[in-house]
């Protein structure tokens, strides 16, 4: 079936940016635990995997300019030599109460009732309204940090977190060779350009949020094995300089199966408070101090935000937004938001002024103030990366900068694109990139005041030149199911119908494009075998007729777009006397992906691009390619 559930693929994508595992401090002498198997019961249980041998690395080198007026540059750790004993210059990593050899211990995750204290309630008259917020604290002044040996074709960046009000950030880079691979923690401070410590994690981890005082990050953590029924696992790193970390672990959400229970999201709210997602949905709010459960309830799969003064977080529910406080720990409103996309990344503006609901191809937005909402369809609007956190957020009062690109509110083709950063993400009132030096051999992590004056000069009304559309939201579309099973036409009208408005096309008894659905007859003979069937007392061998439901938008003679489903083999019981394999598969006419644009004839405008440099400027690929300095133009 080649339509595939897009809610299903964006949770595996969102479940495979946030795949990870944490461990050994590096240079401050932390005993490196490793992920293993938890006991099924008791409130704290340890990680019973044998702790690995201690690997020590040194303490960063002090960090030495590269060139006048560049950033200082940072040592790379040495080569790890595995050794017997703890490594010198400090303690090991602290979590409370440890057992074999001092390991940190894991928190067992609490089930979920709605007699439970924290359960969060939604409020039945919609709650508080309107949302009002404090501004994005000022940022510090801030320096470009270097890091020396981290843009080579071994190494890729996990992931990075920024607190521009503290003037701190954690990176996580990992380096490969064929045999092995290392991840380093890096925590630097941007008010000077260096690195105030790094460690060696003991396998990937995600850095989820960092806290408003710049010395606390969160991290997500790989399951130790598939079946793991104890819940995703989540660390809250405290940070000092010449210190071992203090690292609590704990796991969340134990009701749901292992693939729903991965990790999504995580941050910090209200300075004493950790709220974590769930792929399930499960929202679960944390005492920061005592890993104690102070709230939760089962909202809509999607990515929260915390608002700009880390007091609140928005969440995804079945009829739109809720808002949790963390000042009174308790749901104080909800708020309808049509057209809201399925899986909702979500993102407050600095000024606290609106809440950006991001989905394929879309964008809508919720004004904090009126209530007002309004959708703009966005063409190679692709919000869900798989392997990574999603890098999306306001670059100002108008602009959504998505992973590289820049896009306006109201307006459907790209603005611009920014090219040549391996990560960036709006954080604040700028957008932070790693941005490799000519060398590609480094990377330096810098901020950017985006977009550019001359991205502010695009014309926006150039898609609506003749011919660059064929096919956009607002346009009419007729249905059509003459095709179909006549005792089937009905409900595939009706779900024809709402696919289509939700994409943001008008259904019209007449229309210069058709929306057709078909279902085929007949069809090939196909065979395949299954290894159980013998042993059920069938035959090994299972014929059928294999036959699609399909999709078509037609103009004229022409077809715009199509698509075919039918139930695979291995879908229904072989025991069972009525077997649906080969039959056409309905569920195409409401989860097909229905293209929000398409292209017509006429020349689309190009997206203008630009290229990010390490010293923070904006410049042009042919000013980059002419300029011979280590650091592009100055």
């Amino acid at each position: 079936m080649r339509f595939a559930s897009r809610f299903a693929c964006l949770s595996v994508g969102l479940a495979c940016a946030v795949a990870s595992g944490c461990g050994q401090k590096a240079g401050t002498g932390e005993q490196p635990v490793a992920a293993g198997d938890a006991p099924a019961d008791g409130q704290v249980v340890a990680e019973a995997a044998k702790p690995a041998a201690p690997s020590p690395l040194p303490t960063p080198a002090v960090p030495q300019p590269a060139e006048a007026g560049a950033p200082g540059k940072t040592a790379p750790p040495a080569q790890e030599k595995p050794q017997p004993g703890g490594t010198p210059g400090g303690g090991r990593a602290t979590a409370g109460p440890s057992a074999g050899g001092g390991q940190p211990l894991w928190k067992k995750a609490i089930g979920g009732s709605k007699s439970d204290s924290a359960y969060l309630k939604l409020p039945a008259d919609g709650g508080a309204w309107p949302w009002k917020f404090a501004a994005a604290p000022a940022e510090q002044p801030a320096k470009p940090v270097w890091f020396n040996g981290y843009g080579t074709a071994e190494t890729r960046t996990t992931g990075v977190v920024v607190s521009p009000s503290a003037g701190r950030a954690v990176a996580v880079l990992t380096k490969t060779t064929p045999t092995q691979f290392t991840n380093h923690l890096i925590w630097c401070d941007l008010s000077t350009g260096q690195t105030t410590g790094q460690w060696s994690l003991d396998g990937d981890c995600v850095p989820l949020d960092i806290h408003p005082d710049g010395r606390q990050v969160l991290l997500r953590r790989e399951r130790a094995r598939s079946g793991d029924m104890m819940g995703a696992r989540i660390e809250l790193w405290t940070l000092a300089a010449g210190q071992a970390p203090k690292i609590q672990r704990w796991f969340v959400d134990p009701d749901h199966s292992p693939a729903q229970t991965t990790l999504t999201w995580g941050g910090f709210v209200g300075g004493n408070r950790v709220a974590t997602i769930t792929a399930a949905g499960r929202f679960e709010v944390w005492a920061a101090d005592t890993l104690a459960r102070v709230g939760w309830f089962d909202a809509v799969p999607c990515v929260p935000a915390v608002s700009p003064d880390g007091t609140a977080v928005a969440v995804q529910v079945s009829t739109g937004v809720a808002l949790y406080s963390a000042t009174t720990g308790t749901i104080v409103g909800t708020r309808g938001v049509p057209e809201i996309p399925t899986y909702t990344i979500f993102a407050f503006r600095p000024n606290a002024g609106a809440l950006a609901c991001v989905g394929e191809g879309r964008v809508v937005t919720l004004d904090l103030e009126s209530g007002a909402t309004g959708t703009t369809r966005m063409t190679d609007l692709h919000p869900y990366a798989a392997g990574r956190q999603p890098e999306i957020g306001w670059a100002d009062s108008r602009h959504v900068f998505a992973h590289d690109t820049l896009y306006e509110i109201g307006v459907a083709l790209p603005v611009w694109k920014y090219s040549r950063a391996v990560w960036a993400k709006p954080v604040g009132r700028q957008v932070w990139a790693l941005v490799p030096p000519r060398n590609e051999r480094d990377l330096v992590l810098t901020a950017f005041d985006l977009p550019h004056p001359t991205a502010k000069q695009v014309d926006p009304n150039a898609e609506s030149r003749p011919g660059v559309f064929t096919l956009k939201p607002g346009d009419a579309i007729k249905i059509d199911v003459a095709g179909v099973e006549p005792p089937r036409r009905d409900e595939t009208y009706a779900a024809l119908e709402k696919l289509v408005r939700v994409i943001g096309y008008r259904p019209a008894k007449t229309a210069a494009v058709s929306l057709v659905a078909t279902v085929d007859l007949d069809g090939p003979t196909r065979r395949y075998a299954a290894n159980d069937l013998q042993d059920r007392g069938l035959p090994s061998i299972m014929t059928y007729k294999e036959r699609h439901a399909r999709l078509k938008l037609i103009k004229g003679d022409a077809i715009l777009w199509e698509d075919a489903a039918t139930t695979r083999p291995g879908s229904d019981d072989p025991d069972s006397s009525t077997r649906s394999t080969g039959n056409p598969d309905y569920r195409l006419y409401s989860r097909a992906a229905l293209p929000p644009f398409i292209r017509g004839l006429a020349d689309l405008p190009t997206t203008a691009e630009s290229y990010l440099t390490p010293r923070g400027r904006i410049v042009t690929p042919d000013a980059w390619k002419k300029d011979t300095s280590p650091m592009g133009p100055s």
